[in-house]
């Protein structure tokens, strides 16, 4: 296994390891660890005062090949308070991936915040047997270290899982929060099938992801669920959580290749 989802090549070029290879195929990468790298360039970008990522939302463009990718951010609308970020990920002069994020000024820490009871149980211990029907599992599947609590890969409908990278985004580098996020959130579709995807697959073409708080360590719950409706169109959803209770929100929008 590699060390690292990727390899810095040049200052904004990254060099894509085998597991960052899809369910699909050792070709094309699953969209979680390219969404985390521009999550990255989002992160990274100046600014003049503290701010913190609020929603980030992902279009995929194309097929993200296992390659080299270029990635390049610019600020769209800039802001005191709050600024709009755009990052794209190309390959070959070609984009195959753009993220928009807002950076937000932080909510004041005497704000009359709302408690919740709603705490999630702690990872499960044993992972089990993780079994994606019909998926090439030696790439991103082989990465990620899942743990169900209800439902799983080859039972379909709305289930809930944890899961937690076992290689960073990049190697010389934490992997911080929301990149952690971004890796696996893409996921929910899969985490949530309501068929087999090799006779009715469906895929996402683009992933919006709020988070009201940073998750606090490397493990995420995704509560998802799948929803399609015959003859219409397709979306799934997500709560997320950690150790402490709810962080965010998720949403993909789902087509069929079939």
């Amino acid at each position: 296994m590699a060390d690292a989802f990727y390899t810095r090549t040049g200052e904004n070029t990254f060099d894509s390891s085998p597991m960052t290879a899809s369910p699909w195929g050792p070709e094309s990468q699953h969209a979680g660890p390219p969404s985390a790298l521009l999550v990255r360039a989002l992160e990274q970008h100046e600014s003049q005062v503290p701010r913190r990522l609020g929603r980030v939302s992902i279009d995929i463009l194309a097929p993200v090949p296992v390659g080299e990718l270029t990635v390049e951010v610019t600020s769209v609308k800039p802001g005191k308070r709050v600024e709009l970020l755009e990052a794209r990920a190309s390959v070959e002069g070609r984009e195959v991936l753009a993220a928009r994020g807002w950076l937000l000024t932080r909510v004041a820490e005497e704000f009359p915040a709302a408690r919740t009871d709603e705490a999630p149980a702690e990872p499960p211990e044993s992972a089990g047997e993780v079994n994606l029907p019909g998926a090439f599992m030696d790439g991103y599947m082989s990465a990620i270290d899942w743990r169900f609590e209800s439902g799983g890969f080859d039972s379909f409908g709305p289930a809930v899982a944890w899961a937690r990278p076992t290689i960073p985004l990049l190697a010389d580098e934490p992997t911080s929060p929301w990149q952690r996020t971004l890796i696996l959130v893409d996921s929910a579709s899969g985490v949530s099938l309501i068929a087999h995807p090799r006779k009715n697959p469906v895929i996402n073409c683009d992933l919006t992801v709020v988070l009201h708080r940073d998750p606090i360590d490397e493990w995420l719950r995704l509560d998802a669920k799948t929803t399609v409706s015959a003859g219409h169109g397709a979306s799934a959803h997500a709560v997320l959580a950690d150790r402490l209770g709810p962080v965010g929100d998720s949403l993909q929008t789902l087509f069929s290749i079939g």
